[in-house]
């Protein structure tokens, strides 16, 4: 077993974490997974390069923008939305807001709406095939190593219109994923290099956050 360093909450994707009431990593990258299907095509950080929140200084416009994109849970957290994305983005988190942050280094998503030929037994298959061909896993924050976790289930979501996927809306669509990820403890004040590099034969994911945690500018 890896040990947990001082960010992580935990290695093992099914226990239940009594700060985060008793969700386990699990229930959270199916959040993730949610709010990729569910963010409007137009506030998809997919294509507007937007992370957590937005690059001004209007803390509170930005997490109000942001959460008002993610679905309903009894949990928040922070999403760092660095699969699919390349490139170095700056990060603003509001210190009064202490939520857990999910990084996910790899993942892999499919539905049958994507692919329609596929039982959901293939599409998992799918997914899981896609993240067992993994070959670099690197996850830092202010240069100490991270251990990716690998986290495997479904979540159904209600797909939006104009989504970035371009698939037709759909009140629930079951979505198969694969991903490595870390769950980490709230962040204090101050600034954070997190890097997130994921390489497989099918894509790579090569991003760095400078997150920086600390009150609305006046």
């Amino acid at each position: 077993m890896v040990n947990l360093n001082r960010w992580e909450y935990t290695q093992d994707p099914n226990e239940e974490i009594a700060d985060l009431d008793n969700k386990n990593m699990t229930d959270f990258v199916g959040q993730w997974v949610e709010f990729f299907f569910t963010v409007p095509k137009l506030h998809h950080p997919k294509l507007t390069h937007h992370s957590t929140s937005k690059f001004s200084d209007d803390l509170d416009k930005d997490q109000k923008d942001y959460q008002d994109h993610l679905p309903a849970a009894d949990v928040k957290v922070w999403v760092l939305l660095d699969s699919n994305l390349d490139g170095f983005y700056t990060t603003l988190l509001p210190v009064d807001q202490k939520w857990a942050i999910i990084i996910t280094t790899y993942i892999t998503m499919a539905s049958a709406a994507e692919f329609p030929g596929l039982t959901e037994g293939e599409l998992d298959d799918l997914v899981k095939k896609d993240t067992g061909a993994v070959r670099t896993l690197d996850a830092r924050i202010n240069s100490e190593l991270l251990n990716p976790v690998k986290v495997e289930g479904f979540r159904d979501v209600k797909i939006t219109a104009n989504n970035v996927l371009g698939l037709p809306p759909s009140n629930s669509e079951r979505v198969f994923f694969s991903a490595y990820a870390n769950l980490l403890k709230p962040l204090g004040p101050g600034d954070y290099l997190i890097v997130s590099r994921g390489l497989s034969p099918n894509y790579v994911n090569d991003v760095s956050y400078s997150v920086s945690v600390r009150k609305k500018l006046t």
